[in-house]
């Protein structure tokens, strides 16, 4: 989603140059495509073409054949591995034409709402739409379009069931060529009206948001080390104040080998928030200052490069050892402290788990029981412990596989699926997924960069009995630095941060 269906499904009826959709497909890499759908009820509809740039395009599915049957077709649209679905209504052939009047004849057309955005030379999406009122007389179906007006028009299909006032949607094709405003006429068979589209042009105009000189509220986030050539994730949001939307670029100058840039739409005015990418390699250590620039405003902002990566010694991704510990700063509440200690093993249901105690400085305590089996590090813990969206009225322990060593981008894997009967008496069945969202990372964390960090992300599904799988509201994200264990971890739970901590020190053999 989104996709448009345009034209007129008739049974026994050709399609023609009308009937296709508009499928929105999000490109990560260019090249040669091929969409198209499954062939049903006698029609289907494809799209060739090549992707030059990455992003959101909009693809059109020309239709071929002929519904046989009337009703309502859903249609499976295949792009790569990723499908998606559309319904159809298809109408009877004897269904007449309907008769209506356009409300506004003959002037402007009445309650028109335009939507989407409208930017010299951007090809439309479906989101550009215009939703006109009619009244209808006698129920049928109807085609309705306005004339190309600078290189873009709109169009709309269907079948009026009911008489009276309606409101109908005509979807948009095509790019405005140039900048201003666009008159379109609707005419339907006794009456016609117009609107308005407003295209902007291709430059946005808008101001930095500062202070003292320095860009307000800006973060940077990534990290930022002597020598190291920085990726996507290295990145700095700055705030603007846009005055008139279109396109924009933003860029800093070259600073101590690296620097910033970007470059996009803003589709509406207001305050709004600009990422902007950093490309290079920082030539040292050091606090350095980049300067934005804007019509007549000037901001800055600072980037800390560390000096160096931490060196380790060790391989694993969390070293069980005797007495190993780890001490983090808690950045959710500021100045507390927690620190994780193994304190020899311990049975548990008849495996050997280490003992890792936790505690901070409010004496909030808990235990971790893990172990290492081959490539899979393993804990031994409630079965709800990682869900706040419920308890289970009997917290038997289970096995949850929450590592593994040679991970590969993209790896999923899931939990066993525990059932029981939750504390409010209903049979809940529970699982946890986890997915590794990157390797090989460095990040920076306190001040300290580290190298070979592994990113997983854990979510929790569940689902009383004969109900679908649904996910909870608790999103775990661990990092894990080879030789050195847990460096960073975060909860969000219910849309907010509920847990954070970021590692200060350590102790491991």
């Amino acid at each position: 989603m989104p996709v448009s269906v345009t034209g007129l499904y008739v049974a026994d009826s050709v399609l023609g140059p009308d009937n296709t959709l508009l499928v929105d497909v999000n490109v990560t890499g260019i090249g040669n495509y091929q969409i198209y759908t499954d062939t049903l009820n006698g029609y289907y509809f494809s799209g060739t073409g090549t992707f030059d740039t990455t992003g959101v395009h909009q693809v059109k599915l020309s239709g071929t054949g002929k519904p046989l049957m009337p009703g309502a077709n859903e249609m499976n649209i295949h792009f790569n591995r990723s499908t998606c679905t559309i319904i159809i209504p298809v109408i009877p052939n004897a269904l007449p034409p309907a008769t209506f009047t356009l409300a506004g004849t003959p002037g402007k057309c009445v309650n028109t709402k335009v939507l989407g955005t409208y930017v010299k030379t951007k090809l439309l999406d479906t989101a550009n739409k215009v939703e006109i009122t009619v009244n209808v007389l006698t129920a049928g179906r109807y085609n309705i379009k306005t004339q190309l007006v600078n290189g873009y028009s709109f169009s709309a299909d269907g079948v009026f069931t009911t008489t009276g006032l309606q409101t109908i949607s005509l979807t948009g094709i095509g790019w405005p060529e140039n900048a201003g405003v666009d008159k379109f006429i609707l005419n339907s068979a006794s009456s016609a009206c117009n609107f308005d589209v407003k295209v902007m042009g291709d430059d946005a105009v808008f101001t930095l948001h500062t202070s003292a000189g320095q860009c307000m509220n800006y973060t940077v986030t990534g990290t930022f080390v002597k020598d190291l050539l920085l990726d996507t994730m290295s990145r700095a949001v700055i705030s603007v104040d846009v005055t008139t939307p279109g396109r924009y670029t933003l860029n800093t100058v070259l600073v101590n080998g690296y620097s910033f840039k970007a470059a996009g739409v803003f589709s509406s005015s207001g305050t709004q928030q600009v990422t902007l990418i950093a490309d290079g390699k920082p030539l040292k250590s050091g606090t350095d200052e980049f300067t934005v620039s804007a019509g007549t405003t000037t901001c800055t902002f600072s980037v800390v490069v560390l000096a160096d990566i931490v060196r380790t010694s060790g391989t694993d991704y969390l070293p069980l050892a005797d007495s190993n510990s780890w001490v983090y700063d808690d950045l959710f509440y500021k100045g507390n402290v927690i620190t994780r200690v193994i304190n020899g093993a311990e049975d548990r249901n008849g495996k050997l788990y280490f003992n890792m105690n936790q505690f901070d400085m409010f004496g909030v305590k808990d235990s971790f029981f893990v172990r290492r089996n081959g490539d899979d590090y393993i804990e031994f813990a409630r079965r709800d412990k990682y869900t706040t969206s419920f308890s289970y009225l009997v917290n038997n322990p289970g096995e949850l596989m929450f590592l593994k060593e040679l991970l590969q981008q993209d790896q999923n894997w899931e939990s066993p699926e525990f059932r029981d009967v939750s504390t409010f008496n209903q049979s809940i069945t529970l699982k946890y997924g986890y997915k590794v969202k990157q390797t090989n990372a460095v990040i920076a964390v306190n001040g300290q960069a580290f190298a070979n960090v592994v990113v997983i992300e854990q979510r929790s599904q569940l689902h009383a009995d004969s109900n679908p799988w649904g996910a909870t509201n608790d999103v775990y994200t661990y990092y894990y630095a080879r030789g050195i264990g847990l460096i960073y971890l975060k909860r969000i739970s219910n849309n907010f941060s509920a847990i954070e901590m970021g590692i200060k020190n350590w102790k491991v053999k």
